[in-house]
């Protein structure tokens, strides 16, 4: 049953609950999640078949209230069970905190610690190898109020005087229970009005954790009269821890991430691990709660939509309990508006805190096929992932050329030195020049020396016949010739000479 009829929003859960157990008949065949380790005196039992490893204060309160409704979905009486295997083996999980959990009944059981996500992909093949049929599920929300949440809830919950380094606490003493209400009576002594005025002064993101002199002041009278959690009220190292500004803050408070270096050892998102966001849950309930039996492999039918209190927030502070019945305390809505911590749109929110949120808006769309409902998400578009570069063609690889051998030092470190100096190549590239010239001189000098050294060897070879035909074989001269030699070769002679 879903309610009356004329209930239009429990109506339309009736109708998606017919949907889910339609689904869930076509999955008949299907056992559920069961890891089965023999417990001693116990038999054969069922690990967990959810571990929750995140996140803190998104909401994992939340989703164990709604689940556990279900007649056939179970949770360890322990809030937070850790469930590393290098921490507890198997069987001492299930024989520590399985709510009765056996392999041929309908049941299955599920674990969550939101501190867990920092164990990163080695936990993840930890869990995948032990529990080999198990699945995850994370829970995270709007990244640009997470650091208010932290700081609610340890301001809430963690007060006490602590008296440091003789510092007077008044009628108190160390170690006196304190609280909020404490907290602001001091910090209005210092103009501050409210404590989310206070949370604007320690978390300075946009001013890169930078703050006043009369800021450090406040603060260090804070930090020697209470001890918090985080310690909030000392040195601004936990404002660095969370500014999104800071490469190595941002790597580390980014839930995306997390959720892709678990995904990296063997998790498929839709079969065996899904993310939900917190503030999603009274607008989509009934379809997270579709995917989370889908995973568990176990049918909706019989689950008391009536009690779902339409989805409600679970909100640990104001209520009584972590659980969807939880009633509301005496005067603590009252006391968290007076003291400014009710109300999560008035956060003053950074703009890096603002960016990198939406930032990550982006990166769950292209995880998971849609943004989170949070307010940076709708401030304009994602973009667009590059293009994929077409692979090449598979061709074999050409051997690598062969390396020329080095040269030798000195030329190694001249050829470095003329690198170095540019002059000293002009110089060179000169006098390269300049020997270049005077080897085409010295070269046509060359060349009419032979050519004279000819003509006289040509010279000399006219003259012999010239005397060949003035003188007879005995030496004498012939009758008739002349003596004398002609003028024309007596002027070649006296020229070849000179």
């Amino acid at each position: 049953a879903v309610g009356p009829a004329a209930d239009p929003v429990r109506a339309a859960m009736g109708a998606r609950a017919a949907v889910a157990l339609l689904l869930a008949l076509a999955r008949l065949g299907s056992a559920k999640r069961c890891d089965v380790f023999n417990v001693p005196g116990k038999g054969d039992m069922c690990a967990p078949a959810i571990f929750v490893p995140a996140f803190g204060k998104c909401g994992t309160n939340a989703l164990k209230a709604y689940t556990e409704l279900h007649p056939h979905a179970k949770w360890p009486l322990k809030s937070e069970v850790n469930f590393d295997p290098d921490v507890i083996s198997p069987v001492d999980l299930i024989a520590q905190h399985s709510p009765g959990v056996w392999p041929n009944d309908p049941n299955v059981w599920m674990v969550k610690h939101p501190a867990l996500e920092l164990g990163g992909a080695p936990l993840a093949k930890r869990l995948i190898a032990t529990y080999p049929s198990a699945a995850l599920l994370f829970v995270t929300c709007d990244p640009a109020t997470l650091a208010f949440r932290w700081y609610r809830h340890y301001i809430e919950r963690t007060v006490s005087y602590i008296c440091r380094d003789g510092h007077a606490c008044g009628e108190h003493e160390r170690g006196d229970p304190s609280g909020p209400q404490d907290v602001l009576r001091q910090v209005r002594k210092w103009g501050v009005p409210n404590l989310m005025e206070l949370y604007a002064r320690i978390y300075t993101f946009d001013q890169d954790c930078v703050r006043s002199e009369e800021d450090e002041l406040m603060l260090s009278k804070l930090h020697a009269t209470f001890m918090i959690g985080m310690d909030l009220f000392g040195p601004r190292i936990r404002c660095q821890q969370w500014n999104p500004a800071d490469a190595e803050s941002a790597v580390r408070t980014r839930h995306d991430l997390t959720v892709i270096e678990f995904a990296s050892a063997g998790y498929k998102m839709g079969e065996s691990m899904d993310v939900f966001f917190m503030e999603g849950w009274q607008d989509s309930g009934v379809r997270y709660l579709e995917r989370i039996f889908y995973i568990l492999q176990i049918s909706l039918e019989g689950y008391p939509w009536d009690k779902a209190n339409d989805f409600r927030p679970v909100y640990s502070i104001t209520q009584s309990g972590n659980t969807v019945e939880a009633q509301p305390l005496p005067g603590r809505e009252e006391e968290l508006s007076q003291m400014r911590l009710d109300n999560l749109s008035l956060v003053p929110v950074a703009r890096v805190a603002y960016e990198a949120a939406h930032r990550e808006c982006c990166s769950w769309q292209a995880l998971l096929g849609t943004r989170p409902p949070w307010e940076a998400c709708s401030a304009g578009p994602c973009m667009p992932p590059p293009a994929p570069t077409p692979p090449l063609p598979s061709t074999p690889p050409l051997p690598p050329p062969p390396r020329p051998p080095p040269p030798p030092e000195q030329e190694f470190l001249l050829l470095q030195r003329w690198r170095a100096q540019p002059s000293l190549l002009l110089s060179l590239a000169f006098l390269l020049g300049c020997v270049s010239f005077a080897c085409c001189v010295l070269g046509v000098v060359a060349f009419r020396q032979s050519c004279a050294v000819r003509e006289v060897v040509r010279f000399s070879a006219e003259e012999d016949e010239e005397d060949d035909d003035l003188h007879s074989e005995d030496g004498r001269p012939r009758a008739g010739k002349r003596t004398a030699r002609s003028p024309r070769a007596m002027a070649r002679r006296s020229g070849l000479e000179a």
